[in-house]
């Protein structure tokens, strides 16, 4: 009787991955890639604004970093502020 449970588990969990992957099989077939030249200029704009949000942040921590630390010597106070022997 044991013996009987254990063959029909082992039965329904093999039918159980073969339809799942037949599933996945069916649904891969559905999936509308997109063309090269899209995912290239995708790629090209995320590089473009990555590029420009990093000098924006740049030149808002410069502007900070003057207005918070006024000095005679100017930009290089504010790119080695722990390094004073620097800026002589």
């Amino acid at each position: 009787m044991s013996n009987t449970k254990k063959t029909e588990k082992t039965d329904n969990f093999k039918q159980n991955v073969t339809k799942y992957f037949k599933g996945v099989r069916s649904e891969w077939g559905k999936i509308i890639w997109p063309e090269r030249r899209h995912i290239l200029f995708q790629s090209i704009v995320v590089i473009v604004v990555v590029f420009f949000f990093s000098v924006l942040v740049y030149a808002v921590d410069m502007a900070f970093c003057f207005v918070l630390h006024p000095n005679p010597k100017g930009i290089c106070q504010c790119l080695h502020p722990n390094q004073p022997e620097r800026c002589k």
